[in-house]
C-alpha cells in the first residue's frame, strides 16, 4: 500500500476484510434476534460482491455465502422460510467450494457447504411435512464421510448430532439408532480442550432443549457431566446428571437410566 492508497494488488485482501466485518456484524445481528436485518445485510453484501468477482478471491466469496446459508437455515426453522426461497443460495455455496482450489478442494469447506443443504431440508420437513428424510440423511451423511478425514472432533459431531435427529425426528423414527448416533456425537473429547468441549457441550445442551429434543438432551446432559467430572467438578456433573435422569424417566429411555444413576451414585457415595 502506498501512502493513503492501496494498490491493486492490495484490492482482494481489502475484500477480504470487508466481508469479514459485514459476516462479523451479521452473526451479531442474529445472536440479538435481529434475523431479518442478518439476511438483509447478507445478502446485498453478496449481490455487490458478485459484481466483483474477478477481484475477490474465491474463499472470500464462500465466507459470504456460507455465513448467509447459515443464517438462511435458521430462518426456515424460526420463520417457516421456503425451502424454494433458500435453496439457489444453498446451492452456489455449495458450487462455490467444489471449484478448484489449484486442483485441491477444501473438504472441510465442502461438509459445511453439504450439512447446510441436509439442515434445510430437514426443517423444511419438520415445518410442513413434505418430503422424506432420505434427502437432509445423504448430504449429512456425505458430510459426515469428509469430516472423517478432517482435524477436529466439532464437525463429526455435529454430523453425527444431525443424523441422531433425523433418526429421532424422521419420517421412519428409529430410537436405537438415535441413541447410537448421539452417542457417538457426544463422546468426551480426547484433546483435553475442556475450553473447547465445555462450550460445544453447552451449546449442544442449549440447541436441545430449544428443538425439544429429549433424548438428544440427555445425551447432551450426560456428556457435559463427564465433563465437569474429568474436572473434578463434582457439584455441576451432578446437576447435569440428576437433570438427565430425571428426564430418561419422563420419556421412558430406560436404555440411559442404569447408567446415570449409577454415575449418581458414583458421585454422592
Amino acid at each position: 500500500m502506498i501512502y493513503g492508497w492501496i494498490s491493486p494488488d492490495d484490492i482482494p485482501e481489502e475484500y477480504g476484510n470487508l466481508v469479514n466485518t459485514i459476516c462479523r456484524m451479521a452473526r451479531a445481528y442474529y445472536y440479538f434476534g435481529k434475523l431479518n436485518r442478518a439476511i438483509k445485510l447478507l445478502s446485498a453484501s453478496q449481490a455487490f460482491i458478485e459484481q466483483f468477482t474477478e477481484e475477490v478471491a474465491l474463499d472470500t466469496r464462500f465466507q459470504l455465502t456460507d455465513t448467509l446459508c447459515e443464517i438462511l437455515c435458521a430462518s426456515i426453522f424460526y420463520q417457516n422460510t421456503h425451502l424454494d426461497s433458500v435453496l439457489p443460495m444453498l446451492l452456489l455455496n455449495k458450487q462455490l467450494v467444489e471449484a478448484d482450489h489449484n486442483g485441491e478442494i477444501d473438504r472441510q469447506a465442502v461438509s459445511d457447504a453439504l450439512e447446510h443443504l441436509g439442515l434445510a431440508y430437514y426443517y423444511h420437513r419438520l415445518n410442513t411435512g413434505e418430503g422424506d428424510s432420505s434427502t437432509s440423511l445423504a448430504y449429512f451423511q456425505q458430510a459426515l464421510d469428509l469430516r472423517q478425514d478432517t482435524p477436529g472432533l466439532l464437525g463429526k459431531s455435529e454430523s453425527l448430532f444431525h443424523i441422531g435427529l433425523l433418526y429421532q425426528n424422521g419420517d421412519q423414527p428409529d430410537s436405537e439408532k438415535a441413541f447410537s448416533y448421539y452417542n457417538q456425537a457426544y463422546q468426551p473429547f480426547e484433546s483435553k480442550d475442556w475450553d473447547s468441549a465445555s462450550r460445544h457441550y453447552q451449546q449442544a445442551v442449549s440447541f436441545a432443549r430449544e428443538m425439544d429434543t429429549p433424548i438428544s438432551l440427555i445425551a447432551s446432559l450426560l456428556s457435559l457431566g463427564d465433563l465437569h467430572q474429568a474436572q473434578n467438578e463434582s457439584t455441576q456433573a451432578l446437576k447435569c446428571f440428576e437433570e438427565a435422569l430425571a428426564l430418561a424417566k419422563k420419556h421412558d429411555a430406560m436404555r440411559w437410566i442404569p447408567e446415570l444413576a449409577s454415575r449418581i451414585e458414583g458421585l454422592i457415595s
